[in-house]
């Protein structure tokens, strides 16, 4: 009985020490990963994309009341000027709780720069900023092609 009692006791003990896993340390400065990309390709004036992100941030300072208060930016690698885009709280303002969740980001439809070409490509940038000014890592999506239009 005693034998059989310390086996299971054992058996706890290492499931205790190997079964959990240690939780993400997250710190006060945002961190955005990529979740997902749809559709890959698209035809110029007619599809449209969203980039799903993944944030984690320790204190939760994510999004503002203030819809004029753009936090996140979007540039298409092709241009010199970023969108920006509203991101509403993802916790009231004044509290302090580690956070971890999903957004999507939709990104009207793509156009052609060249004329000469059926086909080009474009890469995405996002990057957010939180309520005390801290910057997330910047985050770049996978080549997005972009087909001419074909018409109706």
């Amino acid at each position: 009985m005693v034998k059989r009692t310390y086996i299971l006791l054992c058996f706890a003990v290492a499931l205790v020490f190997f079964g959990c896993k240690k939780p993400k340390d997250i710190g006060v400065v945002p961190l955005i990963e990529l979740v997902s990309i749809s559709p890959m390709e698209v035809e110029e004036f007619r599809d449209s994309v969203i980039v799903t992100i993944r944030i984690l941030d320790g204190n939760g300072d994510i999004g503002t009341q203030d819809p004029d208060d753009n936090t996140v930016v979007v540039q298409d690698q092709r241009y010199e000027n970023p969108d920006y885009y509203h991101l509403p709280p993802f916790t009231p303002e004044g509290t302090e709780v580690k956070v971890e969740g999903t957004v999507n980001i939709f990104i009207p439809t793509l156009v052609r720069i060249s004329e000469r070409e059926d086909r080009e490509q474009t890469r995405i940038d996002i990057k957010l900023v939180d309520r005390a000014g801290n910057w997330s890592n910047t985050l770049t999506t996978p080549p997005i092609t972009i087909n001419a239009y074909q018409g109706e």
